[in-house]
């Protein structure tokens, strides 16, 4: 059984977004943040679920080990 990768130990920063693009009301910057805010959030629960399977299969209790609804 392969142990996930360690980058899976690590927090990534939660995208912030650009104040500039709220002043100038740039709807593709908005749109890019929330398509990066959308991918950071994907990569977060492919995340968990690596680390919640890696150790249930190492037959230690975890919780419901599921994807979240719509993955």
């Amino acid at each position: 059984m392969k142990a996930p990768p360690s980058a899976d130990l690590t927090v990534e920063p939660e995208p912030q977004l650009d104040p500039a693009a709220v002043l100038n009301d740039s709807a593709a910057a908005l749109d890019d943040y929330d398509i990066e805010h959308a991918s950071w959030g994907r990569r977060g629960w492919d995340q968990v679920r690596r680390l919640c399977v890696w150790f249930r299969d190492l037959g230690v209790p975890t919780p419901d080990c599921a994807p979240p609804q719509g993955r």
